[in-house]
């Protein structure tokens, strides 16, 4: 069926079928890849990709998003294997199936428990196919999954309460050496669930702080694969607040990956990590340092600067070294990634967050992250400032120093790997300047692989020719070989998929009254395609498709149907054809099923005569509908005013009041136990009798009908 819906609207475009959809769906893949070139995938390879989109509503109004209108074309253009994607800036209301359930990929997605409709990052795996090599699919198989960096956030592979990854942790270790039931289901999720390599750099509040943002997951593949999806925090304002949360969140990630990598799980880190490592990824530090008089440019063929830096960083060696340690932030990253400018063994930071190094004359100087000022080291300590440290392996002077970093360098920066130091490698651009369009950006989104993984890379870029963003996307793509064919069991058919997928986070899979409406778009994210004309489908003879197209004039006629206006002035209505047959001659209408025909009086029970047993066992019914605080009495008779207008809202249905064995209308009442509750039912409207003992009590039936109380009779309408 066509629905044509608004940006609200969830039933997409196409309703041809899912098989019909996705093959129209290929098509329109198909005719883009013929206008944009996308790298080709070599067979047998796993393709990763990093991408921020900036929220998925905007994305989806520029080219080639706005062909395709869903996650789904989304992918199958990009031809990757495990997608990350950043700044979603959605929440958790409008997690529909058009983004959390896309087929054919396992769906993952963390978003900010603060600062709502910000950040949020999504993880998307390949799920692996007949036709992938051995490898492929092992190394696609889901084994763990974790939301955030601190493992302080909830384990929902755990059954049993509310417990976070680190909890859990902690608790093994201290049962480890029990039998009992607790012990052995904090080891099982230990063993299944639990990835690891947690460290206790920041106490348990600040650790949800950091992760309260919405900023990673962790995705633990086949081959002890460990991915780290990230949006690291930016400080774009310059806040000591602000920064003080991106270092912290800076050491306790770099912790975390260090950590994994000594237990020997094989790490990969990719997303938008907001920090420039060298000079020659800074377009606008590079710009406004050559205005300044401080750099020279290497000209090509005197048009502008060389593709190759590595005669630019040569020329200008001292701004250089001074920009990889020009910011902390930028400090922590270089000293963990191998082809980075940095290569001192220690980098100290003073009290002051100043970073400190020596200038060509071997006399220590400070470097002010912040401003990103070079500045002398001579200035006077704050009186009553404690001194932490003396300084003395960058000069005589005494600095009190904060903290030392310790370069370990054990990550590789794979787009530098495959283009050297090629200069305007940019992944990120500022819009409002219009800077995309000369290509003076900066390289901010990375993908960084431990060694192992780095011998089967096999090639990478950045796509700037696809827009939708102030970002673009960067893939690396792997090949493995039959030396990695011994390190893991046979292929799983049926692989446990972590409850942290997002049907299962986000309720996707449980069909409710908002579910109905919040997934109503099973196709698109925005609902409605832009200038799109409206599918023109046939009823067939199993009568599926069910709604057909006609063209109308100008001039509005009376008609149950949807307008649509077009650009001629014509307006096209969806007509809507009924899948049901015609209306037999002889078939009631479905108000006759709400009647109940009246009963003649000579089949109501007025006589004495009546078996008493009977009459106790309704006595028993009547009662055991009326236990209730709270009971709905509604009472019916002829002759009243008041009977009209009741009978008027609860319709012709008990518009028939039966007679008791007082011979007396009955009044209408509603059960309000848990087994009937809300059922009516018909019953004598004396005063009732207290308990089925008072029941008993009676020896005759004629002593029920001279009494004043309830005669007992009872009977469901």
């Amino acid at each position: 069926m066509y629905v044509e819906g608004g940006q609200n609207s969830s039933k997409g475009c196409v309703a041809e079928g899912d098989e019909v959809g996705s093959s129209r769906e290929q098509s329109i893949v198909n005719d883009l890849l013929k206008e944009i070139t996308i790298p080709r995938k070599s067979e047998n390879s796993l393709r990763i990709l990093t991408f921020n989109i900036n929220g998925f509503r905007t994305l989806f109004e520029y080219y080639p998003w706005n062909k395709l209108m869903n996650l789904s074309g989304f992918f199958k253009f990009l031809n990757a294997d495990v997608i990350s994607l950043q700044e979603l800036k959605t929440s958790r209301e409008n997690i529909n199936n058009a983004i959390g359930k896309i087929e054919k990929f396992y769906n993952f997605i963390t978003l900010p428990s603060v600062k709502k409709g910000y950040s949020g990052v999504g993880v998307y795996v390949r799920k692996p196919q007949a036709d992938d090599s051995p490898y492929i699919q092992r190394l696609l198989t889901i084994k763990k999954v974790e939301e955030g960096i601190s493992g302080y956030l909830r384990c929902y592979d755990y059954k049993i309460g509310d417990k976070t990854y680190k909890d859990i942790y902690d608790l093994a270790k201290r049962y480890s050496n029990t039998s009992t039931d607790t012990s052995y289901e904090y080891e099982k999720t230990v063993k299944n669930h639990l990835i690891g390599g947690y460290v206790n750099l920041f106490n348990r509040e600040r650790c949800l702080e950091l992760d309260s943002q919405g900023r990673c997951i962790i995705v633990e593949l086949g081959f002890d694969f460990v991915i780290f999806s990230l949006y690291c925090p930016a400080n774009s304002q310059r806040a000591e607040e602000g920064e003080s949360f991106r270092l912290d969140f800076l050491k306790l990630l770099f912790a975390r990956v260090r950590s994994l990598q000594k237990m020997g799980k094989k790490v990969l880190i990719m997303g938008d990590i907001n920090i420039s490592m060298d000079l020659i990824d800074s377009g606008e530090a590079i710009q406004g340092l050559f205005e300044e008089g401080l750099i020279k440019k290497v000209n090509d063929l005197g048009t502008g600067p060389n593709l190759d830096g590595n005669d630019f960083e040569k020329l200008n060696k001292n701004q250089v070294d001074l920009f990889s340690k020009s910011t902390i932030p930028r400090v922590y990253l270089n000293s963990i990634v191998h082809n980075s400018k940095i290569i001192d063994e220690k980098i100290a930071i003073d009290v002051k967050n100043n970073i400190l190094m020596n200038n060509a004359n071997g006399e220590a100087i400070q470097v002010e992250p912040t401003k990103g000022l070079f500045v002398s080291s001579d200035d006077e300590e704050e009186e009553g400032e404690e001194e932490l440290a003396n300084y003395n392996e960058h000069g005589s002077g005494k600095i009190p120093i904060k903290e030392i970093v310790q370069t370990d360098k054990f990550l590789y920066d794979l787009i530098r790997v495959k283009h050297g130091r090629k200069l305007k490698m940019y992944t990120c651009w500022n819009t409002i300047k219009n800077y995309r369009s000369i290509n003076l950006g900066s390289r901010i989104d990375l993908i960084l692989c431990c060694e192992t993984f780095k011998k089967h890379f096999v090639d990478g870029g950045i796509l700037p020719d696809l827009n939708g963003s102030d970002h673009c996307p960067v893939y690396c793509d792997f090949k493995f070989d039959e030396v990695m064919n011994d390190l893991q069991p046979p292929i799983e058919k049926d692989a446990y998929v972590p409850r942290f997928e997002a049907k299962y986070v986000f309720s996707l899979n449980e069909l409710t009254i908002i579910n109905m409406f919040k997934n109503f778009n099973k196709y698109s994210i925005l609902g409605k395609r832009k200038n799109e004309e409206p599918a023109k489908i046939e009823k067939n003879d199993n009568d599926v498709h069910i709604v057909k197209e006609e063209v109308v004039s100008k001039k509005p006629k009376p008609s149950i149907s949807i307008d649509l206006a077009t650009k001629n002035g014509e307006n096209k209505k969806i007509v809507y054809v009924s899948r049901k047959k015609e209306n037999q001659k002889n078939q009631k209408p479905i108000s006759s099923f709400f009647k109940v025909a009246k009963k003649p009086a000579k089949d109501l029970p007025k006589s004495p005569t009546t078996n008493n047993d009977d009459l106790i066992e309704q006595a028993k019914k009547a009662l055991d509908a009326e236990k209730s605080d709270v009971v709905e009495i509604v009472s019916v008779t002829k002759n009243s005013n008041a009977s009209k207008s009741v009978l008027s809202i609860i319709g012709s249905k008990y518009s028939n009041a039966p007679e008791c064995h007082h011979s007396e209308e009955c009044i209408l009442k509603t059960s309000m136990t848990d087994k009937n509750k809300g059922r009516k039912f018909w019953c004598c409207k004396k005063p009732a009798i207290k308990s089925n003992t008072d029941v008993l009590r009676r020896s005759t039936v004629k002593d029920r009908f001279d009494s004043d109380t309830s005669c007992g009779f009872f009977q469901w309408a």
